[in-house]
């Protein structure tokens, strides 16, 4: 279970849509709530910059002061407040890497005001540098900022591969399914084996090619490896909902994708290193999960994973 919750913020309030889930799974939780924003100083040669620099500063802390206020009147959680130094991804992920069993919750499109969108640059960052799961929400309600409501997660899809870092998210998935009381869907997506195709045209008939006599073991492998898991997480928590899946696909993204639209998933819990399936990083299969997949993705890096 995590105990606490860190919700990075720039001032804007796309990054301020994220505060409304970061606050409802503390409160479900019981977890610590930390809002944070990095203060980045623009230091100008034969200038004195010290007044502002303490303008800024006292401008940020406010920032946080009412953020937290808004928190406290809304849900009832007490909110603690951390102004950092320094790069703002390493700054984010040295915090979260003192804190007890961490959760990062924010945007994956969020700017400051020279227009720098996280997605690709700050989130991206994050992803590939923390020690910690990130929980990263594409919002798509017209509610900005504050008022955003906060994601509702009922249905979670957990794509594995049969590798043990693609395992690793498991634990970081059942948490969030308890939080929610959310319905848990394993997903192992079965790659057929290619016939091997003639490097050059023939003028004669080709004997029809061999079929992947491989596949129906590998479905029935995949299947109890599945259903292992599941039977695992209902032994550790009975009132976990926990069901499976297993699909044959040539390729990842597609295949999670349609699976998160027949589960009605909303949220996707995924390892972003392993072998196979669980080879990720947020510019590839991770990406086009936030791009074209539900409103949260669920992002974690295991400690082995380079």
């Amino acid at each position: 279970m995590y105990k606490t919750i860190i919700v990075p913020l720039d001032g804007s309030t796309f990054a301020e849509r994220a505060v409304a889930t970061a606050a409802s799974i503390a409160q479900n939780s019981g977890a610590d709530l930390v809002l944070t924003r990095v203060h980045e100083s623009y230091l100008y040669e034969g200038l004195d910059n010290s007044s502002y620099e303490d303008m800024s500063r006292r401008d940020e802390e406010e920032y946080l002061a009412s953020i937290a206020d808004h928190v406290d009147a809304t849900y009832g959680v007490t909110a603690e407040r951390t102004l950092l130094n320094g790069a703002v991804a390493p700054a984010i992920c040295e915090l979260a890497a003192g804190m007890d069993a961490p959760l990062i919750v924010l945007s994956t499109h969020g700017r400051t005001g020279f227009s720098r969108f996280w997605l690709g640059s700050i989130a991206d960052a994050i992803v590939r540098l923390a020690q910690t799961p990130v929980l990263m929400l594409r919002h798509r309600g017209a509610a900005i900022g504050l008022e955003a409501l906060p994601h509702q997660c009922a249905n979670v899809l957990v794509p594995l591969d049969g590798s043990d870092l693609a395992d690793t998210v498991l634990p970081h998935a059942a948490s969030l399914a308890r939080i929610f009381r959310a319905h848990l869907t394993l997903l192992r997506v079965v790659a057929p084996i290619p016939a091997p195709a003639a490097l050059y045209a023939m003028p004669f008939a080709v004997p029809p090619q061999q079929a992947d006599d491989t596949l129906s073991v590998r479905i029935e492998a995949a299947q109890s490896y599945v259903d292992a898991i599941a039977a695992r997480l209902r032994v550790d928590d009975p009132v976990l909902e926990v069901a499976t899946d297993v699909r044959v696909a040539e390729s990842p993204a597609p295949a999670i994708l349609e699976a998160t639209a027949s589960h009605s998933a909303d949220t996707i819990a995924i390892a972003t290193h392993g072998r196979g399936m669980s080879r990720l990083v947020i510019a590839s299969v991770a990406d086009k999960l936030l791009r074209g997949g539900p409103e949260a993705v669920l992002v974690v890096r295991p400690e082995r994973a380079t």
